[in-house]
């Protein structure tokens, strides 16, 4: 075999190599029929979300005793159709740290020449192998390493923050359903005791013991209460619409689950001190990644300054020139600094620096307001729960003495049936104080974006 056969041989050969590890396409097509089939089909009776949800609260279970909001917040952090989408930029971010971390790949050339006119005796062919081997300087790859995990951490932090986000919605849509369901229930005792006072009324009038103007009172209270029975009932029908869509199902799959919302109807834990407050703050998912696009920032500048060292090629290569052998090796690529120094990409880096660390500065203290205002609304709710108790706690003992005078025969069932309304309006005042103590609680948990009952936002005497 002569030198030309032996060139081109051996850059087919490298070329071949080359080709053989390429990664083939593979076309995944959408379709909106099947991914609204795929939507309408999920369910909470499905047993390996059942068996994955059990295992997280209850190591060893099958699958959960009941759909509680813990339940069903592990239950949304696989189905929500947002965390999907920030797990595949997590995916995407991550794949962008292989790609940042690659060498640049050789370049291979095989030249070829024909002479029309070649000396007697000489070959009239010229053929050759070379590469052109890039080497970065300056530290660019670290730098650009250093860049893509820092956004990798970004889009990690952003994925807690919509699942904080999807928590956050699940509970206020389950604070909904319970308020509506304790309404509904308060709404149709006091609905039956009006009743009953309206056909008192009623008889008293035909008797000529009671004037009209007090029963088409009763019957405009009793009317109203039906009103808000109504209200409370479409209450209860968004709230659910509201839980399926935090969780990721169709509205059926929630009407056929058994929620229990026992969790729920605790009192929260006292404010906690500031300290606690601020530590917690800090950890905030949205000021973390502030930090991270701060730190990504630093590596983009660290890259501009480096794009001022100029990369190096090596071009090492055998010729075959008309009989003649010759073996090269070329430096090439070496970029000099006539018309700028980069001076441009680094000040546009650091106004990027510049603009991030406003970002983060802007994230901090958007949450600490955030955090001091829920913490105020917390301490105001409770002190309106207290209240509210206190008067409730009031026309039971009003609504007793009432019923010991009836039974003791002073007095008749009407004054009784009015006594009772007033406890359970008071009942009614006071759910809605606990409803609003528990949205309350919900603001700051979302502001410090954890559980107050954690060791790290609980008051100091219950911290270990």
């Amino acid at each position: 075999m002569n030198a030309r056969a032996v060139v081109w041989a051996s850059g087919v050969a490298v070329l071949a190599l080359a080709l053989a590890g390429c990664v083939s396409y593979t076309p995944r097509p959408l379709s909106a029929q099947r991914a609204l089939a795929a939507a309408r089909s999920r369910s909470l009776d499905d047993p390996q979300l059942q068996a994955e949800v059990a295992r997280h609260l209850s190591p060893g279970a099958v699958r959960p005793p009941a759909w509680t909001f813990e339940s069903l917040a592990w239950a949304a952090c696989r189905l929500n159709p947002d965390l999907a989408v920030a797990r595949a930029k997590l995916d995407a971010a991550q794949a962008a740290e292989t790609t940042a971390g690659e060498r640049p790949n050789p370049t291979l050339a095989l030249p070829f020449e024909v002479a029309s006119n070649p000396s007697a005796g000489d070959s009239p062919y010229t053929v050759g192998l070379g590469l052109d081997i890039p080497i970065e300087t300056g530290g660019k790859r670290d730098a650009r390493v250093a860049q893509a995990e820092r956004l990798s951490r970004v889009a990690e932090l952003e994925l807690g923050d919509a699942a904080w986000q999807v928590r956050g919605r699940l509970r206020a849509a389950l604070l909904d359903l319970r308020h509506a369901r304790r309404d509904a229930a308060l709404l149709a005792a006091q609905e039956a005791r009006r009743a009953q006072v309206a056909q008192m009324l009623s008889r008293r009038l035909a008797l000529g013991e009671a004037p009209r103007a007090d029963l088409d009172l009763a019957e405009a209270e009793l009317a109203q209460l039906r009103l808000q029975q109504a209200d409370a009932q479409r209450a209860m029908a968004q709230a659910r619409a509201g839980v399926a869509e935090a969780v990721g199902v169709p509205l059926a799959a929630i009407a056929r689950a058994d929620i229990r919302l026992d969790d729920l109807d605790q009192p929260p834990a006292p404010v906690a001190d500031a300290s606690a407050l601020d530590a917690a703050l800090r950890n905030r998912t949205d000021v973390q990644a502030a930090l991270a696009r701060y730190e990504a920032s630093q590596a983009a500048l660290q890259l501009a300054v480096a794009s001022q060292y100029p990369d190096i090629h090596l071009g090492p290569g055998y010729t075959f020139d008309g009989g003649v052998r010759k073996v090269v090796l070329s430096l090439s690529g070496l970029e000099l600094p006539v018309f700028n120094r980069h001076r441009g990409a680094i000040a546009e880096a650091e106004a990027h620096r510049r603009e991030a660390a406003a970002q983060f500065e802007a994230a901090m203290a958007q949450g600490a307001a955030q955090v001091d205002r829920a913490a105020a609304g917390l301490r105001d709710a409770l002190a309106q729960w207290t209240l509210a108790g206190q008067v409730a706690q009031r026309q039971d003992r009003m609504a007793a003495a009432a019923r010991r005078s009836f039974d003791a025969g002073a007095t008749g069932r009407l004054d009784l049936a009015l006594a009772e309304l007033q406890g359970d309006a008071a009942a009614l005042q006071r759910e809605d104080a606990f409803d609003r103590l528990l949205r309350a609680a919900a603001a700051l948990e979302d502001a410090v974006q954890r559980p107050l009952s954690d060791g790290a936002v609980a008051p100091e005497k219950e911290r270990p």
